[in-house]
């Protein structure tokens, strides 16, 4: 049987470790104490954090769904939640979630400016050339101003004019301007926006996520790989082990 080396055991490194086990006997190696990459969890203070960034796992793919849910049981492992946040303003109000269904909450200069921008979102123009355009003409200036573009600063940690909008297309429902008034006139509480309701781990955040992926595999922790030799045949040495 081939061996296959897997360097990191992320959530990606431990998908393909389970994807390839039943075709080769494959090593996980991982420099962390335990796996999990981006999605590892900790308590501090007897509270769960994800210490890493990345923890919400969303695909439209129903062959990637099957896989994820064959490893898990939706109803034993997880409880499902529907979203409840709010988005904190520089003033200190809480303007709930997603903000622009609930600009008629923001103070009247504030409205007034929203307004504005929405009424002009039809007004013809080039298309969005990067994130940063696509946002602004979505959303307008101010809801941009006031969020869109901090909060995906944020999460980005680059400019935003330089995130093309390849990885965008299908992805995220869009409010049309007629929608975005709509929603504010009747005070509709929309449950149709992106990542309106989550499934939760019941035990352990994402870390358990990692820690299922991992089961059955032959994972090497605390061993970071420093050196990686082709050999003749076209395999590979990993420190020095075939």
């Amino acid at each position: 049987m081939n061996r296959i080396a897997i360097i990191g055991a992320g959530v990606s490194g431990l998908t393909m470790g389970r994807l390839l086990a039943t075709h080769a006997s494959v090593t996980v190696f991982e420099s962390d104490s335990r796996p999990g990459g981006l999605i590892k969890c900790a308590r501090v203070d007897g509270n769960l954090f994800h210490t890493c960034g990345g923890h919400v796992f969303n695909t439209r793919r129903e062959d990637v769904l099957d896989f994820f849910w064959g490893i898990f049981d939706r109803d034993r492992d997880f409880v499902k939640a529907d979203r409840n946040s709010v988005v904190k303003m520089p003033d200190g109000a809480e303007i709930p979630y997603p903000i622009e269904n609930h600009a008629y909450m923001l103070d009247d200069d504030t409205l007034r400016a929203v307004i504005a921008d929405v009424a002009g979102m039809r007004a013809a123009g080039s298309e969005p050339a990067n994130f940063e355009e696509f946002l602004r003409k979505q959303f307008g200036d101010t809801l941009y101003r006031l969020y869109f573009g901090p909060y995906n600063r944020k999460v980005w940690r680059r400019d935003l004019s330089d995130v093309p909008l390849s990885w965008l297309e299908g992805k995220l429902p869009m409010p049309a301007p007629e929608e975005i008034l709509y929603n504010n006139i009747r005070r509709v509480k929309e449950k149709a926006f992106v990542h309106s309701s989550f499934y939760y781990e019941r035990q352990g955040g994402s870390q358990f996520i990692a820690d299922t992926l991992a089961e059955g595999l032959d994972l090497r922790c605390s061993s970071p790989v420093s050196r990686l030799d082709r050999q003749a045949d076209g395999g590979w040495l990993v420190d020095g082990e075939i």
